[in-house]
């Protein structure tokens, strides 16, 4: 299948366990968040140019540069087919790439955020274009997001997915519908090794976790599951408190297992600690009421902390229907709550593509608070 416009999608994460032991090669357990997701459009120029849309990430206007300025010349010859050890990250191409967005737009100043994830698109498009026969000379992007960016939920590595994707399905190199399993694993292996090179852009050495849920979805690593709740409690609080041990807790993730707490719920700091996000898992028999009165005395004044509610274990990266008929304004102008909808996510569980290899399994509890 080819088309002249593609609508992609791809979960945020969260790490239940082992979120500073797996930078050090250790065993996580994490798991996607099928609520908080990246949605990314794709459509086809023929003008030679690139169309960069940022908006959540607070750029005013797009970014625009013509393909001609980018150095196809520094990429290396890859066979992107080989598997990941044939893939190093090209550290020439990058500045080369950092230099170009940090000097070739004279009408808006963009910050180091909106800096790194534009080089990130320029150089995941350059490597792939190198190497590909395609109609596209020059594409439009507008990627948006109801994830929270830089809270430990995995936005970036939701970022980079939908740009693998996209990028990948535009210059050929997967091509959905899939016939096999077989074709599931070799389109979704191409995207996360091209999702882990995007996330050396954004991070430096990431430790492959985060690409990796965002691309396959469901949990990653399995947990044994206790028969009695109250033990997986008790490794919840263990946890909160051995990161507290190595220095990375804050007195706001503390107080927000102290109001958890008064519910019989259970909370732990996630991600790389020091603020940003805390988990509280709801067991699958905890009332709704119970559910919403913890979420209003969380967001009560003084503390006032945002919750998001969402499931573990969902679905990874998705293509949905081309047919839909989004055009790019009514999706930059979009309120994130309303992206799954206005995008088809919500209306239809066939996708075009899917990339879930295994078969959906049952979260820790069920579903979980992620509190900001």
């Amino acid at each position: 299948m080819s088309s002249d416009r593609y609508i992609i999608s791809a979960p945020g994460k969260v790490i239940l366990f082992g979120e500073h032991a797996v930078v050090h090669g250790k065993t996580a357990i994490a798991g996607s968040l099928d609520e908080l997701r990246t949605y990314a459009l794709f459509e086809k120029r023929i003008d030679g140019y690139l169309e960069l849309n940022l908006p959540d990430l607070g750029l005013q206007r797009a970014i625009l540069w013509p393909t001609s300025i980018l150095p196809y010349n520094l990429v290396n010859n890859v066979e992107t087919k080989e598997g990941p050890q044939k893939l190093q990250f090209n550290d020439i191409l990058f500045h080369k790439i950092k230099s170009i967005v940090s000097n070739g737009q004279d009408n808006q100043e963009i910050n180091h955020k909106q800096q790194i994830a534009a080089s990130t698109f320029l150089y995941l498009y350059t490597c792939l274009k190198y190497n590909s026969q395609t109609s596209w000379d020059g594409m439009t992007i507008c990627v948006r997001s109801n994830l929270p960016i830089g809270s430990g939920l995995g936005s970036s590595a939701s970022y980079s997915v939908c740009l693998a994707t996209g990028l990948l399905l535009a210059f050929g190199y997967i091509s959905p519908p899939f016939e096999n399993k077989q074709d599931f694993k070799k389109s979704s292996e191409l995207i996360n090794l091209w999702a882990y090179q995007a996330e050396k852009v954004l991070h430096g050495t990431p430790s492959g976790v985060d690409n990796s849920v965002a691309t396959y979805g469901k949990r990653r690593y399995s947990v044994h599951q206790w028969s009695d709740s109250k033990y997986k409690g008790g490794f919840i609080d263990m946890g909160h408190h051995l990161l507290n041990s190595l220095g990375v807790g804050h007195p706001s993730l503390d107080k927000v297992r102290e109001i958890a707490a008064q519910y019989d719920l259970h909370t732990k700091l996630t991600g790389a600690g020091g603020g940003g996000c805390a988990v509280t898992f709801i067991r699958n028999d905890v009332p709704k009421e119970k559910v919403e009165n913890v979420k209003k005395d969380l967001n009560a004044s003084p503390h006032c902390f945002e919750c998001y509610e969402t499931s573990i274990g969902g679905h990874g990266v998705g293509v949905l229907d081309t047919c839909i008929s989004t055009d790019l304004q009514e999706f930059l102008k979009s309120e994130k709550n309303k992206l799954a909808e206005i995008t088809g996510w919500k209306r239809t569980d066939e996708f075009r593509m899917s990339l879930r290899i295994n078969e959906l399994r049952k979260s820790i509890y069920g579903s979980t608070f992620l509190i900001l």
